[in-house]
């Protein structure tokens, strides 16, 4: 008779092996990937917002920026006035601590909260009488109970209870608005303010305060129960309120009774003696600490403060940020080296081609010949000054002229110039995209034109200009004799007909099929410029790579997209 075996197949077992590693792969993998690219893109951020915050500070003192790493860390390790705002966060911080510890030191903690709770329910007493003259009784009752509690504010009965709450409450304020005065003269008051209560801390008459509470706090329970049961508790918590702060009054008296009190004092006393010695500390470091006291530094100061040499590199591909300078020295960008190198070479070729492009050389051509003609009436109106009609003329030609320069035609003449420069020239990757995008659209344009045939504009334009000029060379016909020099605008017109026939004559050698390749090639650049790419992570996952932007005349690439 067959038996069953417990083991299972072994291949069974290698299997569910196989498959539960799979599984924990799948499941973990895609994880790691994200948060590292989340990671470097953060770190990548940090960097540069680090380096540009850092040649802001050098800028300050040098009055230009720098390209170099070493000279901008050489710099910052100089300068002592961010030495000195570390010393006085590091200063205040730990002055701050040594308030809280001997704000928290239980005896003083609960003598202050129970100060404070007595006062406010001395408070609600007083502030809420309107609401209490709903009821004769609960009125005088709050009339009673609020003199009674004077005692608690009396130094004749209870001396250093009082002098030591009316000082501790100084304290709690002093460091409430701690970063409101300067550090050393907080550190005087602290030290000062805790000796004195010390000298009365192993004093308080607690005996005494609770011979005087014991009878008070069962009035003021009964007192607050009837508020709250009271028509008066529908327009005012008062009721409540007074219930808590007298538990809260309680509780500390409750927690006073099982404290060391010879511990607390004691140890009251180790705190003082340390604030005397951040003082003594703070007196001989005058320059920092005659500041007002600072909790953390700016953003900005942390940033140029810690910044290391690893900080200058890229955690993706670990090469440099890119610092450019603008050529006035009026600001620096500094911007992520990632797929810098990849977007070259997207559209560098199509750089090479778009300057092998001769229909658009008379678009140039034309405005250069404008500028030629507006100089030369310029030239012409500064030799024949009086003459009305060659200064309206000059003012109508200027501004026919304009609409050509602000054409739609010229303008994309002009994007294409400008882009085979930076694609030839620029290590910006922002400045290559941005490029890139107007190539691309003034490829449309001059698509459309020559495809569709659309010289409107164009002739429009040039008719206007035509008969502003024929108008000009009518005006300077009447004159009987002109300055040396002048001479019409024929030559100038002829030349200006000789364009707009190169422009429309250049139909016939457009290949209108590689202005579509070239479109297409510039909006794949694009997009990858915006998207970035993928590489493989162990043969079966991917992770993505982009470039994280830059930072330029304050203005964080990365926020604007947001």
């Amino acid at each position: 008779m067959a038996t069953k075996s417990g083991k299972g197949s072994p291949l069974f077992i290698l299997l569910i092996v196989l498959l539960s590693a799979a599984l924990i792969i799948v499941l973990t993998v895609p994880t790691q990937i994200w948060e590292k690219e989340k990671l470097d893109k953060e770190q990548a951020q940090y960097n540069m917002s680090s380096i540009y915050e850092a040649e802001k500070f050098y800028h300050r003192f040098t009055k230009h920026y720098t390209t170099e790493p070493d000279t901008l860390l050489s710099f910052l390790a100089k300068d002592s006035t961010l030495k000195h705002a570390e010393k006085l966060v590091r200063y205040t911080n730990e002055l701050r601590d040594l308030v809280d510890e001997y704000m928290n030191i239980p005896f003083v903690k609960s003598l202050l909260a129970i100060s404070q709770n007595i006062n406010s329910i001395t408070e609600d007493l007083e502030n809420n009488k309107r609401y209490f003259k709903m009821n004769g009784d609960i009125l005088n009752e709050a009339d009673q109970l609020n003199l009674s509690l004077q005692v608690f504010h009396n130094d004749i009965k209870l001396p250093n209870f009082v002098s030591v709450v009316t000082t501790l409450d100084s304290i709690y304020q002093l460091r409430r608005d701690l970063s409101d005065y300067n550090l050393q003269t907080a550190a005087t008051m602290f030290s000062q303010m805790t000796q004195s209560v010390n000298t009365g801390l192993s004093n308080v008459e607690m005996d005494n305060f609770n011979e005087q509470w014991g009878p008070l706090t069962a009035r003021i329970e009964t007192f607050a129960k009837t508020v709250i049961n009271s028509p008066i508790s529908k327009v005012t918590s008062t009721g409540d309120r007074i219930r808590d702060f007298n538990g809260t009054v309680n509780k500390n008296l409750d927690i006073i009774s099982r404290t060391d009190i010879n511990a607390n004092v004691s140890h009251a006393n180790d705190v003082q003696t340390r604030l005397e010695n951040a003082y003594q500390t703070y007196l001989k470091d005058f320059i920092v600490t005659n500041r007002t006291a600072q909790y953390r530094l700016a953003e900005q100061d942390s940033q140029v403060l810690y910044l290391k040499k690893e900080n200058f590199f890229s955690p993706v591909n670990q090469q440099p940020y890119l610092l450019m300078i603008d050529a006035d020295s009026a600001d620096v960008k500094v911007e992520s080296p990632v797929l810098l190198e990849d977007l070259q070479n997207m559209v560098r070729p199509v750089a090479d081609e778009v300057k092998g492009l001769t229909f658009t050389a008379p678009f140039g051509a034309y405005a250069d010949s404008l500028k030629s003609i507006m100089n030369k009436a310029l030239g012409i109106k500064k030799k024949i000054r009086r003459n009305i009609d060659i200064t309206i003329k000059n003012k109508e030609l200027e501004e026919v002229v304009g609409k050509y320069n602000n054409s739609s035609e010229y303008g994309a003449f002009g994007n294409l110039k400008h882009f085979v420069d930076v694609a030839g020239r620029s290590n910006s990757f922002s400045d290559i995209t941005t490029a890139s995008e107007d190539g691309r659209n003034a490829l449309s344009i001059f698509r459309q034109l020559y495809g569709d045939k659309l010289f409107n504009n164009i002739d429009s334009i040039h008719t206007q200009i035509r008969g502003h000029l024929e108008e000009y060379n009518a005006i300077l016909g009447r004159i009987r004799r002109l300055p040396r020099g002048v001479t019409n605008f024929e030559k100038d017109l002829a030349g200006l007909d000789a364009l707009v026939e190169q422009m429309k004559s250049a139909q016939s050698s457009v290949d209108l099929n590689q202005l579509d390749q070239l479109q297409k090639k510039l909006e794949e650049a694009i997009i990858f410029s915006k998207e970035g790419k993928t590489l493989p992570v162990y043969g079966i996952f991917e992770t993505t790579i982009k470039n994280f932007g830059y930072i330029y005349k304050n203005v964080k690439s990365w926020e604007e997209e947001n």
